[in-house]
């Protein structure tokens, strides 16, 4: 049984259409390198679908641009219907005193240092560590978020069209704050609420049909997450019963969540990733793709979702892995980290995967070549042959 949950910004008939594509080129895959199963194999697809954009008057319209599948076809493709649908998402989560603050601030032509900062103090509400990546919640300062703001547009995440705060053309130098445009920073508020609605969806929807299953199924499992859809099936698994079967394997492509998820440590604090000892819970090696040409998550999720807290570089080894810059970089973007992990070159068939039962995580780094292009470039080859891989493993001892 193949469990598959889509990520940010689709709407029904884009979550059933990416579905049928990719079990179809897992198929053609199969069949163009004659990968037959054992006689009586008979798969089964199961799709989450999931509110994954803004909910307002029961609408499914487009979200930002930060998780969308392909880039935006304009510099500035935000709308003002987009915009106030957003605006309204992010000020439901504020008491009522806040909203009329929120609203004011949000519609003005551009915010100076000290409206900057209240709008910070107001929005330190909505970008707090989720449950779920992190192991405990910690409260973002108001100043550490606006500098995460500011930041951002500096890297060059703020360009339009990219979902970042954008800094108009006022000087920085000589005791000048640059304007900020509060329009592009209600969109990078939009994506932390994505974020924590993926975590209730799987713990409180999506595990309990996932313990039904393990409870009243012999079938083989196999979790698969896109984007935040690896946040659902993730979280999902972990408000199962411990002491439950196992799930056969997961297969997380450019999931944007924490690249410390699954740490036995946290550097420069205490505690553990949210997720560490899933791995136990999964028959196979957890799969995970990252990659450098996916924006969003290598260049973009550390400023949009967590505050300015860099504790210095990964060691770079002989792997030749991307230093994370942030605490909270993402998994799809750097791969797996303080977790006990092998980071390797994604693969295709018929080249086999050397996986070892004692390595319960592996990032599959698709930089080399583009072979992962892109946050959406999850149909492919090389994430067919990855599921592929997992699908067989340990086959012949089950």
């Amino acid at each position: 049984m193949f469990f598959f949950s889509h990520g940010w910004n689709n709407d029904w008939t884009w979550a059933n259409k990416r579905y049928q594509d990719f079990f179809d080129e897992y198929s053609k895959l199969r069949q163009a390198h004659d990968l037959a199963m054992p006689a009586g194999y008979k798969p089964m697809m199961v799709g989450v679908f999931w509110p994954s954009t803004a909910l307002v008057f029961g609408k499914s319209e487009r979200g930002p641009d930060f998780m969308d599948m392909d880039p935006p076809e304009a510099d500035d493709d935000y709308p003002e219907d987009r915009f106030l649908q957003d605006l309204a998402e992010v000020a439901d989560i504020l008491e009522e005193e806040d909203r009329s603050a929120l609203y004011s601030l949000a519609q003005t032509n551009g915010l100076g240092r000290q409206q900057a900062l209240q709008l910070a103090e107001l929005m330190t509400k909505v970008v707090s560590d989720s449950e779920g990546e992190i192991d405990h919640v910690e409260t973002v300062a108001p100043q550490a978020l606006l500098d995460s703001w500011i930041e951002a547009s500096e890297s060059g995440a703020g360009s339009p069209g990219h979902g970042g705060a954008q800094i108009k053309d006022t000087r920085i130098q000589d005791g000048f704050f640059k304007v900020l445009d509060p329009r592009r920073i209600i969109r990078l508020l939009t994506v932390a609420i994505m974020k924590d609605r993926a975590g209730v969806v799987g713990h409180a929807g999506v595990g309990g049909v996932l313990q039904q299953l393990l409870d009243n199924s012999a079938a083989r499992i196999h979790l698969v997450g896109h984007s935040y859809g690896a946040k659902v099936m993730l979280s999902a698994l972990k408000s199962t019963q411990p002491h439950s079967r196992k799930v056969h394997s997961a297969l997380l492509l450019q999931p944007a969540i924490s690249h410390l998820a699954f740490a036995d440590r946290l550097p420069g604090k205490t505690g553990q990733g949210g997720y560490h000892g899933l791995q136990e819970r999964v028959h196979a090696p957890i799969l995970s793709t990252f990659s450098s040409h996916d924006f969003a998550l290598h260049t973009l999720f550390h400023h949009a979702l967590r505050r300015k807290a860099d504790l210095g570089e990964t060691k770079i080894d002989a792997l030749a892995r991307d230093p994370s810059p942030s605490p909270y970089a993402a998994l799809g973007g750097y791969g797996p980290r303080h977790s006990g992990e092998q980071l390797i070159p994604i693969k295709t068939a018929p080249d086999p995967y050397a996986l070892d039962g004692n390595n319960r995580i592996y990032g599959l780094n698709g930089s080399d070549g583009k072979k992962i292009g892109g946050h959406g470039d999850i149909i492919n080859p090389y994430t067919s042959w990855a599921l592929h891989s997992l699908v067989r493993y340990g086959m012949q001892q089950s």
